[in-house]
């Protein structure tokens, strides 16, 4: 008899399990890490890099040279880390964000930033270019003020400035105008009416 817990019970439990996962479970194994190696496989164009100089510079997909020698269409929005108030405030008022976008789309091709801890501020354009999050979201994302990682909210604004919907504003502005007009009309008809309601109720007196 051998003993429940032996060592040799344990061999031959491992071995027997071992050759039922080749007859059964091998298909599904196989299954199985398949997909995760196309679900964690790595993505070498949104691998990014930092130098660390003085003022760093950090970089993740395309820049504007690449873009061109490839005949990729883009669009580059620039913002400038002077107006950023924690830069100001930290005396690293020096450097900038540069993103190149699909034209007319919020999609990110590649993102350049030079300036106080570029190395870790990229990391959130290296989320955004992995997931395909937009400029939209990003925009959309609260970041603690007065923070340098603002930089990168800001820069989604730059962006989304230079794409707001002109036609569709003046449309706008011209209801509201006319709203404003059409109402004046109605509060001067309404004070007309009472003013000639007056004259006729003293009319009447006299």
């Amino acid at each position: 008899v051998v003993p429940r817990h032996s060592t040799y019970r344990r061999g031959r439990f491992a071995s027997e399990w071992a050759a039922d996962l080749r007859r059964n479970g091998w298909p599904i194994w196989l299954g199985i890490s398949g997909r995760l190696a196309s679900e964690y496989a790595v993505d070498y164009s949104v691998v990014p890099w930092a130098t660390f100089t003085e003022p760093e510079v950090a970089r993740v997909g395309l820049n504007e040279t690449e873009a061109k020698e490839r005949n990729i269409p883009y669009e580059v929005t620039t913002f400038d880390l002077a107006e950023l108030d924690r830069a100001i405030a930290d005396g690293e008022a020096h450097g900038l964000v540069k993103l190149l976008t699909v034209p007319g789309k919020d999609r990110i091709l590649g993102a350049t930033l030079v300036g106080e801890h570029a190395g870790d501020l990229i990391a959130e354009y290296v989320l955004a270019m992995r997931q395909r999050i937009g400029l939209n979201k990003i925009l959309g994302t609260n970041h603690i003020y007065p923070t340098l990682a603002e930089a990168n909210k800001y820069a989604a604004g730059r962006w989304k400035q230079a794409h707001k919907p002109e036609r569709l504003l003046r449309l706008v502005e011209r209801f509201h105008t006319w709203r404003r007009g059409s109402g004046h009309d109605a509060v001067a008809r309404k004070m007309d009416g009472t003013r000639d309601a007056g004259s006729e109720r003293r009319g009447v007196g006299i």
